[in-house]
């Protein structure tokens, strides 16, 4: 993805760069998407361990977690970002949160009644990612604490009347 678009990568390229037949990719994988997939199931699992060995969880846990783990990725999430693949980065954490919270709900110190959790979940996940990607469009200058104080002010905002 550093050198032609996703859509332009083809198996044989990819085969042929990680010195792999064909027979061996297709064991593993049904599509170049399984690898993209892949690639962010890493970044689901960091974010789910810490979250699982944290000891109280609150807004301004989740969003560092979730920054320090992006900047660790960054290079992968550039390129996600360059090609237009961060829906697939929103599907995959979709699909993941509402399963994270009912492991770690107790850790919490606010509660949000169940018929709206979901949505929560996906409020803050699209929060997450676009603050994400204007901070990797902006070169990604700014520091995980500003990163961080942005997304608690949104909070704080989104609830003010």
């Amino acid at each position: 993805m550093k050198d032609q678009s996703f859509e332009k990568i083809t198996i044989s390229e990819i085969t042929k760069n990680a010195d792999l037949d064909r027979t061996t990719f297709y064991r593993n994988y049904d599509s170049k998407l399984d690898i993209l997939n892949y690639g962010i199931n890493l970044i689901k699992t960091k974010y789910v361990n810490r979250l699982k060995y944290a000891n109280k969880l609150n807004m301004k846990y989740l969003s560092r977690e979730f920054f320090s783990i992006c900047l660790e990725e960054i290079e992968f999430l550039k390129l996600i970002n360059l090609h237009n693949l961060t829906p697939f980065l929103l599907l995959q954490f979709n699909q993941l949160l509402p399963d994270i919270h009912l492991e770690v709900k107790e850790k919490f110190n606010f509660r949000i009644e169940d018929t709206h959790m979901v949505y929560a979940l996906y409020y803050n996940t699209g929060g997450f990612l676009n603050i994400l990607m204007k901070w990797i469009e902006d070169g990604c200058d700014a520091s995980i604490d500003e990163l961080v104080a942005s997304f608690l002010e949104i909070c704080r905002f989104n609830i003010s009347d």
